[in-house]
């Protein structure tokens, strides 16, 4: 990577597929004690994004595979970052989602299937400056396409999909701090809004509707708030922390089953989710993480656990 000649760079990989570059001017003086920006390698955490554009003309790829134990049930999923800076401020990529369902009553899915594909384009706003602590900020878009199977299932454990597209508008803010032993801190905020569209549902559905329905689905709107904190033990070890909290929308049925009117309307849903991670990396452009996500039950919520590896590569 060629690096400016004012400007020393340190490689933040982050949680979900973003990569974070944290500069400081090159005269800058650390003070003594403290780790220097550049002795800090980090993979980031489990559910949080990085603020930060990836640098122009340079590739990030970051398979996450996951498993959501709830209710007997478990839902295992990939899902891959696969991003490009296009400029030095622009970062486009894709985010495909594969999975399999193992329902607790020992009915399966038919096989390996593919869920609803994502577009991400974020922009970043403002960049890290060690002097002034200004935080990386960007905004993001996501746009979600209906390419998994939501309706028409012989059996529920086939679905995968919305069947609708969604698109989800982010504010993301990054800061670095030094712990009073002199370590490193990162800490990141998000903010989101999701907004979905309405899907066309036969038959059984991830909605719920048994076979001989014909109708439609709107899912509900929803809001996420994500903070996380994450600490370097050395430089190529680092915990870290997330914290997120979730409101969820009614999602509204409406159609015909069997000849007659069918409609109904889902409650509100509230989540609340703590997710203690591991990273490591053995170079400042590979490294992995590990970690687990603890959802308590809430309202309208079931409780899950869902352990995570991610291995982050950036080119």
């Amino acid at each position: 990577m060629q690096f400016a000649r004012k400007t020393v760079r340190t490689i933040i990989i982050s949680t979900v597929g973003m990569l974070t570059v944290t500069a400081a001017s090159a005269g800058e003086e650390t003070a003594p004690g403290r780790q220097r920006l550049d002795d800090a390698w980090w993979t980031g955490p489990i559910i949080s994004m990085s603020a930060a554009a990836m640098p122009k003309g340079h590739a990030y790829f970051e398979p996450y595979l996951y498993n959501v134990h709830s209710g007997g049930n478990d839902y295992v999923r990939s899902r891959t970052y696969m991003l490009y800076g296009a400029t030095d401020r622009l970062t486009l990529g894709l985010i495909p989602v594969f999975g399999y369902n193992r329902l607790g009553g020992g009915e399966n899915a038919s096989g390996p299937r593919m869920g609803d594909l994502s577009l991400i384009a974020r922009y970043q706003l403002t960049r890290y400056n060690a002097e002034t602590y200004m935080p990386d900020t960007s905004l993001a878009l996501e746009w979600s396409l209906p390419t998994g199977r939501h309706d028409q299932l012989k059996r529920l454990g086939d679905g995968m999909g919305a069947g609708t597209s969604m698109l989800t508008l982010r504010f993301l803010a990054q800061e670095v701090f030094w712990a009073p032993n002199g370590r490193l801190l990162r800490a990141r905020l998000g903010l989101s809004r999701t907004f979905a569209g309405t899907a066309t549902v036969k038959d059984r559905s991830v909605y719920g509707t048994p076979d001989g329905f014909l109708g439609e689905a709107k899912p509900g709107s929803s809001f996420t708030i994500d903070h996380s904190w994450e600490y370097s033990l050395t430089r190529s070890w680092v915990l870290a922390v997330d914290l997120s909290y979730s409101h969820t929308e009614r999602t509204k049925v409406q159609g015909i089953l069997n000849g007659g009117a069918y409609a109904y309307r889902s409650g509100t849903a509230d989540s609340f989710a703590i997710a203690p991670a591991v990273e490591y990396s053995w170079s400042e452009t590979k490294g992995i993480l590990a970690g687990v996500r603890i959802v308590p039950k809430s309202h309208g919520t079931p409780s899950s656990i869902t352990p995570v590896v991610a291995l982050s590569l950036f080119f």
